[in-house]
């Protein structure tokens, strides 16, 4: 009988629940507009959430605007509840990018200005009524630390910012200026990659400008584990400059490039259709290749192997650690549908992450709510989609950033237009609001239920003790590998809590390993410094 509930417990949680479904729902904003790009958790197990805001103090709002659209961070507990938030700006228009917090528990905030001195804004603006990159540095409650104002006399869009194994920075967007201002090289074509080496108080140590002879931005930076770096552009440049692969057949396509950790281009990569391509994210996966995601209208052609769906589609390519081509998938439905970011889970495949304005059609399993939904989409490791879920109400609402929860549960955070209405059960507090869902876990992802165990490292980075911490006491062996896939360390294990001591490593990035007493293996990055 015992045995019978079991599995009836399990094959109702899997019909319930394999697509996640809204565990709690906040709404965070002022009397005017807020939208967020990205959400990261914090070491006290709480989530800070970046974006713009243009409203002045009201709701959720603590700080008036400092001119016509600001920086707003606003922090929260494990439950959504606020702690505090933000506002960084100057009189002239300033866009949130970037974020993540810092070795020392801090954050790194980037993003681009108009803005000359000014309310927090303490650096002139490069050109005149150009876009800088603004690069902040705060302390854990947000305090400005340090802030630099970077740029020539033309515009320079910032994409990205992350912090490097050396306490540093690298930070990367799109320029359009020639040499002048804090830019060292001009631009090649229209628009081109250019990519910034930071110390840690923010000064320049090296920068490159990237690009053929037409037009390449700049939409995803990620360090990779053997300490440079992969750079995801969209680009209608021909073979030029620093360019070396052609474009597929004219239009705009992905271009990849890896970069050793002194800026030198180790390989690039270009793909793409007979129309418009654009990836906006990348990562490094389990096996050290890369997953792009992005959006075409193209019909198969190029590296494109499947059709288009509607309007814009979802497009998804795999490539090996040295950026050749393994398979491609594309997702939509019968209208647009856009894609802004992909996240790796584990070994098990794929969360994407973006808006829908499709019904059901294509790989696309509920209607529209109204306008644009958000869309998250879980493929596994070769790209077949397991499930689809919508969220949405009868406006926009549009998901920008997910944060992936060791239970398996998800943060979901996008700006919403809507009111009460389809998913959304809590009013607007303005025109466009910060919206963030917090999903179910999802049992997908751990179906063996009775032989699952959870661990958790911290902290990471570390400079020396490592604590590998397990929900439950089993038996487990513990490896750690250097990226060259030389084994370092090796020990059996039966405590809840272990320390570990990495004194014995040289500064750089590891993969930690852990096999489970039923031969489960599970494998993470750790940053020794």
């Amino acid at each position: 009988m015992k045995c019978l509930s079991s599995i009836l417990l399990v094959l109702l949680s899997i019909n319930c629940f394999s697509q996640p479904i809204i565990d709690w729902q906040k709404v965070y904003g002022g009397n005017s507009n807020e939208f967020p790009y990205k959400i990261i958790k914090t070491s006290d197990s709480g989530y800070l959430i970046g974006g713009f805001s243009r409203s002045d103090s009201s709701f959720d709002k603590s700080e008036n605007s400092r001119g016509d659209q600001d920086y707003w961070l606003l922090k929260i507990d494990s439950t959504g509840i606020v702690q505090w938030d933000k506002t960084y700006g100057g009189s002239g228009t300033d866009f949130f990018f970037s974020l993540e917090q810092t070795y020392d528990g801090g954050y790194i905030v980037g993003g681009e200005s108009q803005s000359g001195i000014s309310g927090d804004k303490t650096e002139v603006n490069r050109g005149l009524s150009t876009w800088d990159y603004w690069i902040l540095k705060v302390d854990m409650l947000g305090n400005i630390e340090w802030q630099r104002t970077f740029g020539g006399t033309d515009d320079d869009f910032f994409c990205s910012i992350k912090q490097t194994i050396d306490s540093g920075y690298i930070a990367a967007g799109t320029s359009w200026s020639d040499a002048n201002g804090d830019k060292t090289d001009n631009k090649k074509g229209g628009g081109d990659a250019w990519i910034l080496k930071l110390d840690k108080n923010g000064d320049i140590v090296w920068q490159k400008t990237i690009g053929g002879n037409q037009t390449d931005g700049v939409h995803a930076l990620e360090i990779t584990t053997d300490g440079g770096y992969i750079i995801a552009c969209s680009s209608i440049s021909g073979i030029s400059y620093d360019k070396t692969v052609n474009n597929v057949l004219g239009t705009t396509d992905f271009w990849v490039f890896k970069l050793d950790s002194n800026g030198t281009i180790k390989w690039q990569r270009d793909f793409g259709s007979d129309s418009t391509d654009v990836p906006y994210s990348i990562k490094q996966t389990q096996d050290l290749g890369y997953i792009l995601c992005g959006i075409s209208n193209g019909k198969i052609s190029g590296n494109k192997t499947d059709s288009c769906r509607g309007f814009t589609d979802i497009w998804v390519i795999k490539i090996d650690s040295g950026g050749l081509y393994q398979w491609d998938k594309v997702y939509g439905g019968n209208n647009v549908d856009y894609a802004f970011t992909i996240e790796n889970i584990s070994q098990a495949g794929y969360l994407i992450g973006g808006y829908s304005k499709s019904d059901i059609s294509g790989e696309k399993t509920e209607n529209s709510r109204g306008k644009r939904d958000y869309w998250l989409i879980r493929i596994d490791t070769i790209g077949t989609k397991t499930w689809d879920r919508t969220f949405g109400g009868n406006q926009d609402d549009e998901l920008n950033s997910i944060y992936l929860n060791a239970d398996g549960s998800y943060m979901l955070v996008g700006y919403s237009c809507t009111d009460i209405s389809g998913e959304k059960t809590v009013p607007s507090k303005g025109l466009c609001d910060y919206w963030i869902l917090k999903t179910n876990v999802d049992v997908t992802l751990t179906p063996d239920l009775e032989n699952h165990f959870d661990f958790s490292f911290y902290p990471n980075p570390t400079s020396e003790i490592l604590n590998v911490q397990f929900s439950e006491l089993k038996e487990n062996e513990i490896f750690i590998f250097d990226m060259l896939g030389v084994q370092c360390f090796q020990t059996k294990n039966k405590t809840k809590i272990f320390q570990l001591n990495l004194n014995f490593l040289s500064p750089g990035i590891y993969l930690i390993q852990i096999i489970s007493d039923n031969n489960k293996v599970y494998t993470s990055k750790i940053i020794k410094y």
